[in-house]
């Protein structure tokens, strides 16, 4: 069991700042004196540290008295501790936000290691940061954005389940607008996460170190499944608020930030990580044109820079051109990939990357060495990036899984959210651009018209919330495969109600809710609800007589009620007596009719031929 240690108590995530250090020098290891480090370390809030048997460990190497070299400070250094080693020891585990989260803090002095357990070996020594890129890299593509990606299915389809079976003023909360909105979103942003949670996954499985990728799935995928946990918990009210066996959503709620917090501050991730990193890997020329002036062969450095430089120039103005014709066109004259209803969403990716590498361009070029400092811009610009790598990714995936028709309003809600935030993006780092007439003479390349991406809309968050209050329809299209076993207390419970396959219960008064309890007006208000669940097919005519006829005091018997005698229980083939086969058995009187949803019309006769009914 691995853990990771590299935050402490005077530096997070700048491992250039960490007062952890390990001095070059000979000791004893298993009888021999060998050449190794004496590690002096304090960290804390390390993942798993309670429970792990290997400690992976960051601090800076120094080598005073020169027994590997001239370089005395060696700098950033990874290397790994057995749990077994002497020396370290595990802190009091900490308590993140009531959750039962393996967290804790690790110390140790001059704990002796030999140089053989540095990673990499002797030849890594001082290169620890590139490693640290990688490893984090790794890990943020795969554990933070599938542990949102599982909440928020989770989140979309027992939310969907729990609207439509609870009901508000005699109709299922669902179809209130404002429930739709927000189910909208859970739908919409469940979509998305999964699917960016997919490709960057993808991308680790072929080998890829997808760092700029990882950086946006972990900031995206945790920041919308904290607003999918707080759409969850306005959805179903005083379900969440109250904390019990079967509250699905409270936990959920409480340990949101945990995954804003850990692998990265989101804050900083957005700010500095994101278009940083992706400005200069993701860019054709400017890695090419910093290894060039870096070059310490003259020469060939120039020739390298002239080679890239001449390029880059032509790239940027065609990049502006591009971005004016886009916007003129709406992006409607060009050839893109794609079938008849994705065409239009490959079009305005075109256009919106345009527009990303003439901002790119000329920020570096007017801003230079300044932009790192300019946070608001870079993190406004890594919006853009994020929000075109998500929408490459939900069109990925609705490729892959061969187009169904079921997830076109999941993909179009995905697709117009994402394109509102960039347009969003752009307009404020044009309006707060540095450089202010800089910023004037681009806006007319980027928005000739104006901005034109809109928000979605209540038509399309109607068809999704819609997709999202349907539980094998909702499960198929968040991507949740499944939904939750019936078996399970929190989640279970609404998809056991809504598919009509409950669990089977004995007859006891304590197996009743309190409504089938009670006397007079509430037993038929109860009686009622099953009718009215029957006729929507929530659940199931067997199971409603079954509650019915558990119920301790005995049911009103007239006309518009039912009888509880086993005698008015009609045979399995008779379950459904709806539509085609309510025709099949014509001379049922209205009291039995009543019992399972409605007559035929014309047959309310107050007799009963097949002599079912006392």
């Amino acid at each position: 069991m691995p853990c990771f240690g590299l935050t402490g108590p005077f530096a997070g995530s700048d491992a250039t700042s960490i007062p952890d250090f390990g001095i070059v020098c000979k000791g004893q290891w298993n009888g021999a004196n060998v050449l190794g480090l004496k590690l002096t370390f304090d960290k804390r809030y390390i993942t798993l540290a309670p429970v792990a048997s290997l400690i992976g460990l960051a601090f800076r190497m120094y080598d005073p008295d020169g027994l590997l070299g001239d370089t005395r400070d060696i700098g950033i250094t990874l290397a790994l501790l057995p749990a077994e080693t002497p020396g370290w020891k595990s802190g009091r585990r900490h308590f993140p936000l009531n959750s039962p989260f393996q967290n804790g803090p690790i110390h140790g002095k001059e704990v002796f290691i030999p140089l053989s357990q540095l990673i990499g070996g002797l030849d890594m020594a001082g290169k620890g940061w590139n490693m640290l890129n990688e490893c984090l890299a790794v890990g943020r593509s795969i554990t933070l954005p599938s542990t949102a990606s599982g909440g928020a299915k989770s989140g979309a389809v027992v939310t969907g389940a729990y609207a439509r079976i609870r009901k508000q003023f005699g109709l299922s909360v669902g179809r209130f607008e404002g429930v739709e909105e927000a189910l909208a979103r859970i739908g919409g942003k469940a979509y998305a996460i999964s699917a960016l949670s997919q490709a960057t996954a993808a991308a680790v499985d072929r080998g890829d170190v997808p760092s700029v990728p990882s950086a946006i799935a972990k900031y995206h995928c945790t920041t919308a499944a904290r607003e999918i946990s707080k759409d969850v918990m306005d959805v179903i009210g005083g379900k969440g608020i109250i904390l019990g066996p079967h509250n699905f959503a409270g936990r959920s709620w409480q340990a949101a930030p945990i995954a804003i917090t850990v692998e990265g501050a989101n804050i900083m991730t957005r700010s500095l990580l994101i278009f940083g990193q992706g400005s200069i890997l993701c860019h054709p020329y400017i890695l090419k044109e910093m290894r060039a002036a870096q070059d310490p062969d003259a020469k060939a450095g120039l020739d390298a820079l002239d080679a890239a430089l001449y390029p880059h120039i032509g790239g940027a103005i065609s990049n502006a051109v591009r971005s004016l014709w886009f916007g003129l066109t709406g992006s409607r004259l060009q050839s893109v990939a794609g079938d008849a209803y994705t065409k239009k969403f490959f079009r305005k990716l075109n256009r919106y990357a345009a527009n990303l590498a003439l901002l790119t361009d000329i920020s570096l070029g007017a801003l230079g060495g300044r932009l790192k400092f300019k946070e608001s811009l870079s993190g406004r610009l890594g919006d853009v990036l994020s929000h075109l790598y998500m929408m490459g990714a939900v069109l990925k995936r609705h490729h892959d899984e061969g187009c169904p028709e079921a997830d076109k309003p999941l993909l179009a809600w995905a697709f117009h959210n994402s394109a509102y935030e960039i347009e969003l993006a752009l307009s404020q780092a044009l309006r707060n651009f540095p450089i202010k007439p800089l910023g004037w003479l681009l806006w007319p390349l980027v928005f000739p018209f104006g901005r034109r991406a809109v928000a979605p809309g209540d038509r399309l968050c109607r068809r999704v919330a819609s997709a999202a209050d349907e539980s094998e329809r909702g499960a198929r299209a968040a991507g949740a495969g499944r939904v939750p076993d019936p078996r399970c207390a929190q989640s279970g419970r609404p998809h056991q109600q809504l598919s009509g396959k409950g669990h089977r219960r004995r007859a006891g008064r304590a197996q009743i809710p309190q409504g089938a309890q009670d006397q007079g007006h509430r037993g038929a208000g109860f009686r009622r609800q099953l009718d009215e669940g029957v006729r929507e097919g929530w659940i199931t005519w067997r199971n409603a007589s079954s509650w019915k006829s558990c119920a301790s005091s005995p049911w009103t018997r007239s006309p518009w009620t039912i009888s509880t005698r086993t005698s008015c229980v009609p045979p399995a083939t008779t379950i459904c007596m709806q539509g085609a086969n309510a025709a099949r058995w014509p001379d049922r009187c209205r009291r039995c009719l009543r019992c399972i949803g409605g007559w035929p019309a014309g047959r309310r006769g107050a007799g009963c031929s097949r002599g079912w009914c006392a």
